[in-house]
């Protein structure tokens, strides 16, 4: 990413987050983990999905790693972006499960940790 791209996206994240109360999720990310730290600190939700289990970036892998559980929240954007085992085909919220476990295997802890945690946050981003 470019640095005029980082300022615009430094911009809008303060903007953003000076909204009263306002929960901010960045759907399907997969910028770099400088952009996500700094929406992070900004108290955002991040969005991730199949690319996740597919990327060959190392370093997109390395941000996917890095983000805190307590921050994240799994999607489908179905019908698009199938997960590892199901690329080709169209894409379906049942499948965010592999996510999940593709994720658990990727942090050495329990799926069900990954599913209770990312729901809690999702629940908290749109239901509160």
């Amino acid at each position: 990413m470019c640095v005029k791209h980082l300022v615009i996206f430094g911009q809008f994240l303060i903007r953003l987050t000076m909204l009263a109360r306002c929960a901010v999720f960045c759907m399907s990310f997969t910028d770099t983990l400088q952009q996500a730290e700094a929406g992070l600190s900004r108290g955002l939700y991040i969005g991730v999905n199949g690319i996740s289990t597919f990327t060959k970036d190392a370093q997109q892998q390395a941000m996917f790693d890095a983000l805190p559980l307590d921050r994240i929240v799994l999607e489908t954007d179905a019908p698009f972006l199938a997960p590892v085992g199901h690329r080709g085909k169209q894409n379906q919220p049942a499948w965010v499960k592999d996510v999940a476990a593709y994720h658990a295997a990727r942090r050495a802890c329990d799926v069900q940790k990954i599913a209770d945690t990312t729901t809690s946050n999702a629940q908290s981003l749109f239901l509160s």
